[in-house]
Parts: C-alpha cells; structure tokens; sequence
C-alpha cells in the first residue's frame, strides 16, 4: 500500500496554478516569454499551453492585445511631449509612425536611384533586348 502511494506521488508534477488576472496585468510591461516564465517560475511551454487553452491564441498575440492600454499611454505621452514641450525631435517622430508621412528628401534620393539603375539597365541593354 505504501509502495503504491509514493508511485502515485511522483508521477508527473503537480499542476501550476497560474493566476490568469496577473498573468493579464504583467503583459502592460510587454514581456518576453522567458521573462513571463521566469515571474512565475515555471517553463516557457506551460505559459504557452496555458495561453493557448484559455484565450486560444499564440503568446505573441496575447501580449499584444493585452498590452494595448501600454501602447497607447506611451503614444500619449509622445504627443504630448511633442506639442507641450514644443521637442521637434518628438513632433517628427510622431508624425513618421503615426502617419504616412514620409520624408520627402528620402523619397527623393529612393526616386533617383530608381532612375539610375533604370538608365544603367538600358544603357547594358543590346538592341535585341530592347525589340523583346
């Protein structure tokens, strides 16, 4: 009888219990997953396993939905940055990721290699080629 209870004992580890409503809150510090394992002290296959069984989605997608109060909080503060500070370096830093802005200067020279690769392409081009 004593034999059969320490069998019992030792199959497998006890189950984790992982508290779901933390495991939410700490992904507003966007985490890795060795980092989450790491707080609960635990392998990075459990918090995958449970990820997946309770919100059926990948760690990846976990984080991120989960860390988009974070995401905007920061973009907040960015813009706020910018326009109260009057900081340039910030101003141009949210227009390039909050907008399709595009520096034209950039734009420009991408234009003009373009253009030169084409005028090199034809210039190597015999006349043949060019009929085809």
């Amino acid at each position: 009888m004593i034999c059969l209870l320490l069998r019992v004992a030792f199959i497998g580890r006890p189950e984790l219990i992982l508290n779901l409503d933390e495991l939410q809150d700490l992904m507003q510090f966007f985490p890795t997953l060795d980092e989450t394992a790491c707080w609960f002290k635990c392998s990075t296959d459990t918090i995958e396993r449970r990820v997946k069984n309770e919100w059926k989605m990948t760690f990846a997608e976990f984080r991120k939905s989960f860390s988009g109060r974070t995401r905007l909080m920061l973009k907040r503060k960015a813009i706020s940055k910018a326009i109260e500070q009057d900081n340039d370096k910030m101003l141009i830093y949210c227009l390039r990721t909050m907008t399709d802005l595009v520096d034209r200067e950039k734009s420009d020279n991408r234009q003009q290699e373009h253009l030169v690769r084409l005028a090199y392409t034809l210039s190597t081009l015999d006349e043949d080629d060019l009929k085809l």
